[in-house]
């Protein structure tokens, strides 16, 4: 089995309005390029092993899938990162999952098969 941390978000600089990031940007140039690679909701973040423990205040902060049958190998390619921003290239679209499912993700943790991981992975770079 894996794990996957997926990003529940909001991202607080997701909160800020177009002044507010301007005046970011005027105390540090390089601002914009940590917002565009801000996380976003349904990011994948990290891809772990079976067993990995998860903390509290990750619980907090990410909804845990628990992917049966594929190790941390078979699905490393997830935490992918594209762009000279870095911005993360897979999202996890919840409301791609059969209802069941969908109510255990919104409860923050979530097991599925493959067949019904692959139904709910989108691809940024290539929609």
């Amino acid at each position: 089995m894996a794990i996957l941390l997926i990003y529940r978000g909001p991202h607080w600089m997701s909160k800020l309005s177009v002044v507010d990031v301007t005046v970011w940007i005027e105390k540090d140039p390089t601002f914009l390029k940590r917002y565009d690679a801000r996380y976003c909701p349904g990011d994948i973040i990290e891809v772990r092993e079976d067993g990995a423990v998860v903390t509290n205040r990750e619980k907090e902060k990410f909804t845990i899938v628990i992917i049966l049958g594929r190790s941390k190998k078979g699905l490393i390619h997830l935490e992918n990162r594209m762009g000279k921003e870095k911005v993360r290239r897979y999202r996890f679209d919840a409301s791609k999952l059969p209802t069941p499912e969908r109510e255990h993700f919104d409860k923050g943790e979530v097991e599925l098969d493959t067949r019904k991981l692959i139904a709910a992975i989108v691809d940024k770079k290539n929609g």
